[in-house]
Order: structure tokens, then C-alpha cells, then sequence
């Protein structure tokens, strides 16, 4: 999704989408409701066969009117400007929430409004590639630092209105180059760690000069992905990996996020009734990376004969660390929570403290991990506040200034 245009096209998708979903939830009530009918009161009701019918008329003249739309735009052209066509901040936000939630199937569907992975400059939703930016100045930093968002949201969740944002201290501190990514949440975590890997090693492989250090920064579902990827590129035998100096996972679910499992289970207490199952597809209709969240999956064999709507909780496969990495792992609650129930269960509103300070890592090395826990911060406060930046801006400082001795030392 790039413009406008694509935007149009996607939300006319979407609304196609609604009406054809909508209409076989309200189908399988409507059925649930004549069968009962049917067996208690001695009255003609419609047969299945002709309310069957209405529906999927319904949903033909859906599919009809969402044609016709879709080829209108493509006959109007958009407007002669540039800029009018360009991708704006609210669409790029609407589409990344939609993304969240069905995203695997925007994705296999090739619906305008799935996400490509790519990097993104964090200032305006149109300076995009999946490659090298062309926006990088000749001869850029040679210290990279890619900031990886969370679940339902896109590269500008990292903005702060209110003073400099998490990436523009880092900056502001040290000679280093910021770059964003942007990916599709609603995919399952491994595919997107994948999916990473592969973006990173190009990355280091064009880059105009040759890239010295590598530190991922992830919110929420987007540490896991750094995680993920980071497995996956020791397994592929990536460069990128030699050169990956540090890890931050901020407010990560690395046990899982309890909303999730809540949601997990109602829709499976949904079935139990014949009136209340057509409402439980709702349910099972999120997206894989929504599912993912429930156990902190991050490995594809975790799903190994299993099915993603299982209640059983499982304890998923933990990962390596990549060797000489450095990690910082933050976890946080609301204010006026700490200790009992409520930071057992509430946490930071959507991850507990036990959850973010608890990777899944095989063997961890201690000396190379540092748990920091954070009070009185929400989840969405990871993403801009002063005790979180000064943290991060202390522990990439350590990290450069370990790289500095080294590199004297190897002289």
C-alpha cells in the first residue's frame, strides 16, 4: 500500500470482506434460531435452503459492487498532483489496525491494504522501500539501529509530539543510523522474523559503507520479532548476525499476554451453544500474530500438531542469543501497581513485568542481559518516555563503548 488509490481499493476490499464475514455470522444465528424454532413450535418456517439463498445473494451483489469500485478507481486515474495521491499518516494507521487483526489473510489474499516489510524514514508514510533507503546521505553512519514497532501499529508510534522520541536521543548522543521498520503484525511472528532476516542481510550487503554495529529495538510483539529473527539468521548463516551488537525489547510478552489468552478462551466458551458458536468465528478469524502473542511464540515448530485455538497451554521452544550480543530487556506497570494480583494480571495494562523480563532464550550468557524494570509507565508510555530513553541511551553508550575497547584491543 503506497497511495491513496491503493488505500481506496483496499478499504472497498475490506468492506466486501465485512459484509461476506457479517453475513455468515448472522447466517449461523439465523440457522441456530429456525432449528430451534422448528423443533418446539408446530409452524412453517423457512427451510435453510431459501434463507441460504437470501444470504448468498447478498453476498454476490457484495462481491458485484466491490468489482465495480474497485475498476472505477482504476478508470479514474487519481488526481494529476503527486502529493494528493501520496499515502497519508491516518490511512497508514487504519491500515496497520487492520493489519493486527487479519493480516496472514490480507497477506495470502494479496489485499491492498497487507503491509510489505521495509524500512521506512518515520517521517512521512510515503518514504518506504523494502530495499536500502535512498533518502541514507552518501556516506552514512556505519552504527545501525533499526527500531521494530508493535502489534496494530507502523513506524510513527515511535514520534514524540511532546520532545525527542526514543530514536531522535540516540541520535542526538551518539554517531549512529536510525532507521525504521514497517511490517505486516496480523503474520505470524516467525514469518515476520524471517522475513527480517532476510531484509537485514541485504541491508548490510548494500549498504554504502561497510556497517560496523547492529542493534535492534523492538516495542511489544516487535522484540519478538527481533528475536525470531535473529534465530533464524544463525540458522541461515547470515552475516547480519556477526555483526549484531545488542537487542532491546521493550514491554515484550516473551510468557505470553494474558488479553490474548482471555480472548483465546472466551471464544472457545462460545461454541458451547449453538446461538453464541457463528459469533466465536469472530474470534478465530484473528490473525496469526494475535495468536502468537498468547504463548510468546517465536519459533514456526512451535505449531507442530497443534492448533492455534488450543486452550492447553503450552511452553513454546526458546531460541539461542546470538553470540556477542548484548540484550536489554524492559518491563513496566501502571501506577500505583506493584506486587499482588493486579501486577500479576494487569501489568502494564497489556504485558506483565514477569512476561517482559522473562525471555525465551536457550542458555542465556547473564553477563550479556540486563533486566530493567520500570514503574508507574503503560504500555504505549514504552514508546516515548524519559526513564525508558534514558535507559536505552545508558545501555547503547556500554554497548558502543565495549565495541570501542575491543576494537583497540584487537590492534
Amino acid at each position: 500500500m503506497h497511495s491513496r488509490q491503493s488505500f481506496l481499493k483496499g478499504a472497498i476490499q475490506g468492506a466486501e470482506l465485512g459484509v461476506h464475514s457479517g453475513s455468515r455470522v448472522v447466517e449461523g444465528v439465523h440457522a441456530a434460531v429456525q432449528d430451534s424454532v422448528r423443533r418446539r413450535v408446530p409452524v412453517s418456517v423457512p427451510g435453510p435452503g431459501v434463507t441460504g439463498a437470501v444470504y448468498g445473494a447478498i453476498r454476490s451483489l457484495t462481491t458485484l459492487l466491490a468489482v465495480a469500485g474497485t475498476r472505477g478507481l482504476d478508470w479514474a486515474g487519481g488526481d494529476a498532483d503527486p502529493d494528493s495521491r501520496e499515502l497519508q499518516p491516518w490511512q497508514l494507521h487504519c491500515a496497520s489496525a487492520f493489519n493486527a487483526a487479519w493480516g496472514d489473510f490480507f497477506h495470502a489474499q494479496n489485499h491492498h491494504w497487507a503491509l510489505p516489510m521495509g524500512f521506512a524514514c518515520g517521517e512521512r508514510p510515503a518514504s518506504f522501500t523494502a530495499g536500502v533507503p535512498s533518502w541514507l546521505s552518501a556516506s552514512p553512519s556505519p552504527h545501525l539501529v533499526v527500531f521494530v514497532h508493535g502489534l496494530g501499529m507502523n513506524e510513527l508510534a515511535w514520534q514524540n509530539p511532546e520532545g525527542a522520541s526514543l530514536p531522535e536521543r540516540l541520535s542526538q548522543d551518539f554517531d549512529c543510523q536510525v532507521l525504521y521498520l514497517r511490517y505486516n503484525t496480523g503474520r505470524a511472528i516467525h514469518d515476520n522474523g524471517a522475513d527480517l532476516a532476510q531484509r537485514l542481510e541485504q541491508l548490510i550487503n548494500e549498504y554504502p559503507v561497510p556497517v560496523e554495529s547492529m542493534t535492534l529495538v523492538g516495542h511489544s510483539m516487535g522484540g519478538l520479532v527481533g528475536l525470531s529473527a535473529g534465530h533464524q539468521g544463525l540458522d541461515a548463516g547470515h552475516g547480519w548476525t556477526q555483526r549484531l551488537r545488542g537487542q532491546v525489547c521493550l514491554g515484550a510478552p516473551h510468557q505470553g499476554a494474558k488479553l490474548e489468552t482471555m480472548g483465546n478462551w472466551l471464544t472457545h466458551f462460545l461454541n458451547y451453544s449453538s446461538y453464541s458458536a457463528p459469533l466465536a468465528l469472530i474470534g478465530q478469524w484473528r490473525s496469526a500474530g494475535i495468536k502468537d502473542l498468547r504463548h510468546g511464540s517465536l519459533r514456526a515448530d512451535d505449531w507442530d500438531e497443534r492448533d492455534r485455538d488450543d486452550v492447553a497451554h503450552f511452553h513454546p521452544h526458546p531460541v539461542d542469543p546470538v553470540p556477542g550480543a548484548h540484550y536489554l530487556f524492559v518491563g513496566t506497570t501502571l501506577a500505583g501497581i506493584r506486587g499482588g494480583t493486579l501486577e500479576k494480571t494487569v501489568g502494564d495494562g497489556l504485558v506483565t513485568p514477569w512476561s517482559a523480563l522473562n525471555p525465551r532464550l536457550h542458555a542465556p550468557a547473564e553477563d550479556r542481559i540486563r533486566c530493567k524494570r520500570l514503574d508507574g509507565i503503560g504500555h504505549m508510555g514504552l514508546l516515548d518516555h524519559p526513564a525508558v530513553a534514558d535507559e536505552l541511551v545508558r545501555w547503547y553508550g556500554q554497548q558502543r563503548r565495549r565495541d570501542a575497547v575491543s576494537a583497540q584491543g584487537s590492534r
